[in-house]
């Protein structure tokens, strides 16, 4: 230890790799060490590192720059994928639509290359404009955001930020031109409490996500909440995937609730492609999303015996069984508010937009009994259920849905 003349002075010193130059990476897909077509998707590599630095994730302790693959590379990589036929791929690159300029030209040559491969982007919100949300309507694809906490106070112990004003403005963008979107929430983030990841959920999913990904925090080795995670008042598991079991404010039987409610979401939501009906459902009970979903939870116990969420989860059961269990739910959940006389109305639009989105996935032609017109139940009348069963004319009818050159369509038969 080397002395001043004082006292002695302690020296610490870091090595640091210096990270490759991704120009002269060479593409495991264009040098055959991986055949893009024996396998039923891609995992793309666009870029390595990222510009912020979310205490949770491993590039915390990273540079804090993007360091992008050559577009010459990219657009020899898209060729291949053209050749091979590939269904989907999915972007490894956590904030692809950081750079607007680069986004955008990729986006048109995946258009032109690719245009029937399904893409999976992740992005940031607040870089989201009319122009590139137009750009991501252009080919088949979904864009993944990473809200994790509506609190900012929350987010600001994980180094992170949200700015709700635009958020929900940039968000209204992706709606309005149908671009297809999801979110990812964390529960037992420091700071954070159940009532706070209920909040959450509320606040997600009244913005129509078309999926909703719930996560326990995991505390990695070698991130800066593994260094600050004690401080924060977090205990978790030391081994992989190294979950938070509890916080100060997370209690270890509300953590299970939560993954509880993750559960719910993941089969009433995602797989039940629940989207288009599911605010419109919830408004005449005057019910919170996470309340409701959390009522299903207690519903499916009763109802199945007790059979874990996560079995019937893993089970991939098809839309068809899916659909029957939700609109079982709702009666029961009507029933119980006395909103019977509403029923007809609420289940028709959950058949009517559930047989649509089962044609425009898998191609098949499916038909359907309802009780009111189908120009009816899919228009914004029926966004006001209450309305909608008070004015709208009552007739059956028997739809089937069949895909046309735009998409899935309906006739009356």
């Amino acid at each position: 230890v080397p002395r001043d003349g004082r006292k002695d002075v302690q020296i610490s010193a870091f090595l640091h790799a210096q990270p490759p130059d991704v120009g002269t990476l060479v593409s495991p897909w264009l040098d055959g060490t991986i055949d893009p077509g024996s396998y039923g998707g891609a995992l793309w590599e666009l870029a390595r590192g990222c510009p912020f630095n979310c205490s949770y994730c491993y590039e915390s302790k990273g540079e804090k720059r993007v360091r992008y693959f050559p577009m010459e590379r990219i657009e020899k990589e898209l060729d291949l994928f053209a050749l091979k036929k590939i269904p989907q791929v999915f972007v490894l690159d956590p904030t692809y639509n950081a750079d607007k300029k680069r986004a955008l030209g990729m986006l048109h040559l995946i258009a032109q290359k690719v245009p029937g491969t399904f893409f999976y982007f992740e992005g940031r919100a607040e870089f989201i404009d009319r122009e590139l949300a137009q750009a991501f309507t252009a080919i088949p694809c979904s864009l993944q955001i990473g809200l994790q906490s509506m609190h900012e106070d929350v987010l600001a112990k994980v180094h992170r930020t949200l700015a709700k004003r635009l958020f929900i403005k940039n968000i209204g963008i992706l709606n309005d031109t149908g671009v297809v979107f999801g979110f990812d929430l964390i529960y037992g983030l420091p700071g954070d409490s159940l009532s706070g990841f209920r909040e959450s959920v509320d606040f997600a999913l009244s913005l129509y996500p078309n999926n909703l990904e719930l996560f326990c925090l995991s505390v990695l080795p070698g991130t800066d909440l593994y260094d600050s995670a004690g401080n924060l008042g977090l205990v978790w598991d030391k081994k992989p995937p190294y979950h938070v079991l509890y916080t100060d404010r997370f209690s270890a039987g509300d953590m299970q609730r939560a993954e509880q409610l993750s559960q719910a979401c993941e089969l009433f939501y995602n797989q039940g492609r629940a989207v288009p009906w599911f605010n419109n459902v919830l408004r005449p009970a005057h019910c919170r999303p996470s309340v409701f979903l959390a009522d299903f939870v207690s519903w499916w116990k009763t109802h199945t015996g007790g059979r874990p969420l996560a079995d019937m989860i893993r089970s991939c059961p098809p839309h068809e069984q899916i659909e029957k269990i939700q609109l079982e739910f709702i009666g029961s959940e009507y029933t119980e508010k006395n909103l019977a006389a509403l029923l007809p109305a609420a289940e028709d639009i959950v058949k009517l937009n559930g047989a649509l989105s089962r044609t425009q996935s898998d191609g098949t032609n499916q038909t359907v009994h309802v009780r009111f017109h189908p120009d009816d139940i899919m228009s914004e009348y029926a966004s006001d259920i209450v309305f909608f069963a008070k004015n709208a004319k009552h007739s059956p009818y028997t739809v089937q849905t069949l895909m046309t050159k735009n998409g899935a369509d309906w006739k009356i038969r």
